[in-house]
């Protein structure tokens, strides 16, 4: 299965969607987040080779059935959690270029450049999110890239092993000291007028 979570507009629903259509001799899952709405709901549930998926208590669930993770964002999204933990069990992960995404994989292939959405309506949609305005993307390189890792096993070898090797030497990397670490360093910075005013007050005192 070629999974795709949280489909909606902004995590690039259109792009999966077209993609499952040009490939229809491959099955592709849909995990249902935070951002469905129902007209995603709808749109999913009118391809057939779309498994509409919904809550699972563990994502190992829906992991362990996949070949690969899609994440076509086109809004700028943050580091991308689902990502590592994709790679940590061997998937390789085909992205976009998206905000933290590049980050999340580690120097790993299947980087997909998109059309970042530049602005949004003044509306929300059901889940409270604003409505973006977007433009049409370039689906033919996340075509490719899925047919790739379908139907060479040596290309989805080799990226499922290099995705593995990358989430390991991230997550040895670790340590809750170093957020400590890394506060504990902090200075505050005050002005010349700020630091006059301080001591004005500590005067008082």
């Amino acid at each position: 299965m070629i999974l795709m979570i949280n489909p909606c507009v902004v995590k690039g629903i259109e792009i999966f969607v077209e993609v499952a259509k040009r490939l229809p001799e491959f099955q592709f899952g849909a995990l249902i987040g935070w951002g469905t709405t129902a007209a995603d709901r709808a749109l999913l549930a009118r391809q057939s080779k779309i498994e509409l998926i919904g809550s699972v208590r563990d994502i190992d669930e829906v992991l362990s059935r996949s070949r690969m993770l899609l994440m076509p964002s086109i809004w700028y999204e943050g580091f991308g959690l689902i990502v590592m933990e994709a790679m940590l069990r061997g998937l390789p992960v085909v992205s976009s270029d998206s905000g933290g995404l590049m980050e999340a994989k580690e120097g790993t292939g299947y980087v997909v450049p998109v059309l970042p959405i530049e602005r949004y309506e003044p509306v929300f949609d059901e889940n409270h999110m604003p409505c973006p305005v977007r433009g049409t993307q370039d689906v033919e390189p996340w075509v490719e890239a899925v047919k790739k890792l379908s139907e060479d096993e040596a290309a989805h070898r080799e990226e499922s092993e290099r995705s593995l090797a990358a989430a390991r030497r991230f997550v040895a990397g670790l340590r809750i000291e170093a957020f400590e670490e890394y506060l504990l360093a902090l200075k505050p910075r005050l002005t010349d007028a700020q630091r006059a005013l301080l001591m004005k007050r500590l005067a008082r005192q």
